[in-house]
Order: structure tokens, then sequence, then C-alpha cells
């Protein structure tokens, strides 16, 4: 199993019944609804934050298998993070804190929404960056100077390097694909590191011979270069 893909989600949750009223609502109250309690939100009523809180985790497990268990940005196997629960977040693309605040109608915007890890939607990283374009009614007519999970296509603009470990920008439009790396860093001296280990684990595990030694580059070879700390 590969520790590092890039994976774009196979698809956007799917609101149903009552969801649909609940993500309107939250919409219409903006980022406070996200995590806020019923007595900051007047708007809510009994249930309303249960109901919330359940939505947020069956999205969470929803876009785990649209995204093969992997984070958007970097790419890791959430598998590999300690504290897995904690350090998977459902990271709104369209920052629903940005400044400006045009985005925070999108807070339970199926299609601003997808998984990361906790050092991609870190502060030093994306956090509250603002990567849009325009501040249309819209989410479609936004854009933006990075990737986005839904509305791009990751194999468009980039491909990893088996043989160097390099992610490589093929669109003839490269700027989307120069600007992710520089965000999230992929083409850092770690994370080349940790991809070139993960593709030569892979190999030496494809033979059965290779299996002790496999496990002893696992342990050495410096794939904690994206996992998060206690």
């Amino acid at each position: 199993m590969r520790l590092y893909k890039f994976v774009k989600p196979s698809q956007a949750f799917i609101l149903t019944g009552s969801e649909v009223a609940l993500a309107n609502k939250c919409n219409l109250l903006g980022a406070k609804s996200w995590k806020s309690t019923a007595s900051e939100l007047n708007t809510f009523i009994r249930g309303d934050i249960k109901a919330r809180e359940a939505l947020k985790k069956k999205i969470k497990t929803a876009l785990k298998g649209y995204q093969e268990n992997h984070c958007f940005y970097c790419g890791i196997h959430f598998s590999h993070l300690k504290n897995e629960n904690s350090n998977v977040h459902i990271d709104h693309f369209y920052p629903k804190g940005a400044e400006h605040g045009n985005y925070e109608k999108f807070v339970f915007e199926m299609n601003n929404l997808v998984l990361s890890c906790c050092l991609c939607n870190g502060l030093g990283v994306k956090g509250e960056n603002d990567y849009g374009i325009n501040n249309g009614e819209s989410i479609l007519r936004i854009g933006s100077t990075i990737i986005h999970p839904y509305f791009d296509n990751i194999d468009e603009h980039f491909f990893l390097n088996e043989n160097t470990g390099v992610i490589e920008f093929i669109n003839i439009d490269k700027s989307k694909a120069i600007k992710t790396e520089e965000v999230f860093r992929l083409n850092s001296p770690a994370q080349i590191r940790a991809r070139l280990g993960d593709i030569l684990v892979e190999f030496l595990t494809g033979n059965n011979s290779g299996r002790s030694l496999s496990e002893r580059i696992t342990d050495s070879i410096g794939l904690s270069g994206r996992v998060a700390s206690n």
C-alpha cells in the first residue's frame, strides 16, 4: 500500500433529507455555525448541535472513502498519522474564517469540504489562507490559485516521478501546480525522501526475500517527515 498518493475525491458528499435544511441553516449563520454552542447560535433549536456533529462525522467518514484515506494536499495515507482521528481535518478549501467573510456562506457547502492532514491544514501551511480569486455568490465562479479538489484534476497539473521522488509540473499553464507545490512544500527534501522510501518499500515487499529488509527501511528511512506528533 502506498503511503503517499495524490487522490482527487471521487465525489462530493451528498446531503439527504434533514441534512439539507441543517446545512442551509449553518450556511446562513456563517463560520460560527461550524463549532459554536447552541447558546451562541440563536436560530439553533434543540437537537441541532447533535445533528451538526453527527453530520460532520458522517462527512469525514465518507470523504475518507472518496479520497482513499489520503490527504488531498500532501498525499499522505491517514493511517500513517499519529492520533489519526484528531489529526485528520475537514478543511474548508475556501476558508470559512477568511478576513473578507465572503466564504462564510460555504461553511457546509460540500464542494468546499475536503480532508487534510493536520500539518497541511496548519496555520503555517494552509490554515485560513485564502487562495480564491473572486468573491462571487456561486462557489463555481470563485476560482483558485492552487489545485481545487473538485473543480480541478490533479493529474492534469502534476505527476510523481518515481525515479526521483519529485513532483513534476505538466500542464501548459503550470501556475496552479507551482503554487500548490509552494504552499504545501511538496518538493521539500523531507517529502521527497519519504516518497522515495515509500516507492522502495513497495518494490521490496513485492518480493518475499525483501520483506525483512523493507521493514528495516520503513523504520529508518524518514517516513516521519509528514507524521503529526502527539
